[in-house]
């Protein structure tokens, strides 16, 4: 989670509807499902989180019938990518 993810969570967070956040385990996260999840409740603007099992989040969606539905998986794979890349320099340019 990032700080980008915080502030879309809140500025999409209505006094009259309640927020759910899907959690699904991407195929190298940086941190586990239940440390996302307990991170993302305790923002202020998250009523509920679900973890979904085997990335189940279509089908838990389906059944919830949401009037808003944010998908953030391809843009937080990308951005978990330019992350390693980003440490891999880092130590590469420490150790020379």
């Amino acid at each position: 989670m990032t700080a980008g993810h915080a502030r879309r969570l809140g500025e999409i967070h209505f006094d009259d509807h309640c927020l759910l956040v899907i959690v699904t385990a991407p195929a190298t996260p940086l941190l586990s499902t239940p440390a996302r999840a307990e991170l993302l409740a305790g923002l202020q603007a998250v009523d509920y989180v679900v973890a979904a099992l085997d990335n189940t989040s279509a089908e838990i969606i389906a059944r919830l019938r949401p009037d808003v539905v944010m998908q953030e998986e391809a843009a937080d794979l990308q951005r978990a990518q330019e992350l390693r890349a980003h440490i891999r320099a880092r130590q590469i340019a420490k150790e020379a």
